[in-house]
């Protein structure tokens, strides 16, 4: 049998220049990958896949909308210091209110017995003793205070307070001369509490008094001095 040389003018089938034209494509891809350094099998090694990219891709990113930690933790505080404020307030109005109110309120006066009438005298002022109770805050003691009653010829009776309308000294009864002197300044009253002479700047004040019972009932109050005007503490 003779040995048949291909021939290199025949024409090959539309089929077999496909398969050389593949191979031919595949042989320049090996050969530039390797020329490069690459390998094709090195990506599968590394668990990535040859077509994948080095650029970075959306996929496992959470792009939706957070809050900053820092403003939520800000904001907790905050309401953490609000509601630690009321509290405390809640707890020290009882305290406040407790130790500050008894300073403010004015001591609630009472009448109060101080002698019977057939022991006082018409016409001629009687010093009596009014025994009352002083509060300062939640601290009480107990005060005589000398007061004068003149009871009238009609039994209508009269109670003057002890203190000068002057600077508060105590005035007495001067019975050679009738008129009730101060010794601190030279202030001088009538039997009637006016002013007679001195520096005081208004009459003897006048405490409420009532009788119940055959007995001279009072209700003990004090005034600012040095005021023209009677004006009670």
């Amino acid at each position: 049998m003779d040995n048949q040389s291909p021939d290199p003018f025949q024409k090959s089938s539309p089929g077999e220049s496909v398969s050389r034209g593949g191979a031919s494509q595949a042989t320049a891809k090996l050969q530039n990958s390797e020329g490069e350094g690459l390998s094709p099998f090195s990506e599968i090694s590394q668990g990535r896949s040859p077509a994948s990219s080095s650029e970075p891709t959306d996929e496992g990113l959470d792009i939706g909308v957070s809050t900053p930690v820092g403003t939520r933790r800000s904001f907790m505080t905050r309401v953490t210091a609000a509601i630690s404020a009321f509290i405390g307030l809640g707890l020290a109005s009882p305290l406040i209110g407790y130790v500050i109110y008894p300073a403010f309120i004015r001591q609630k006066k009472t009448w109060t017995a101080v002698a019977k009438i057939e022991d006082l005298p018409v016409g001629i002022p009687k010093a009596l003793d009014y025994s009352v109770s002083l509060k300062d805050g939640w601290m009480e003691t107990k005060a005589v205070k000398a007061i004068w009653a003149l009871k009238q010829p009609n039994n209508d009776i009269t109670v003057y307070s002890p203190i000068c309308p002057h600077l508060g000294c105590g005035f007495q009864w001067s019975g050679s001369d009738q008129k009730f002197k101060c010794p601190c300044h030279g202030s001088v009253y009538a039997l009637s509490g006016e002013v007679l002479g001195g520096p005081a700047p208004r009459p003897l004040g006048v405490l409420p008094s009532k009788v119940e019972n055959g007995k001279l009932l009072i209700i003990y109050k004090e005034f600012k001095s040095g005021l023209k005007e009677q004006v009670e503490i």
